[in-house]
């Protein structure tokens, strides 16, 4: 479990406890592991600190983007023309 990992890291600042953590849980969620895994893992109890955690990044945006466009590009190919 990541909290017993944390708790091993005494020596390192809170700040720096949080930055690892938040970086399990992006690693973990970009791996494709299921949200509720993920929060058990880390610790979090709510879903709402947990959100908080799992930042977006500008690459997640522009990786969405680009599913949209893969998606309608692949609809568009599908789209069959009806004589009348």
């Amino acid at each position: 479990m990541l909290t017993v990992f944390f708790l091993g890291h005494r020596n390192s600042s809170p700040h720096q406890r949080v930055d690892l953590r938040r970086s399990a849980l992006r690693n973990m969620i970009r791996a494709g592991v299921d949200e509720s895994v993920a929060m058990d893992c880390s610790g979090h109890k709510s879903v709402s600190v947990f959100k908080r955690y799992n930042l977006t990044s500008e690459t997640d945006l522009r990786e969405a983007m680009q599913s949209v466009e893969q998606y309608n590009a692949e609809q568009r190919s599908k789209i069959v023309a009806i004589s009348q």
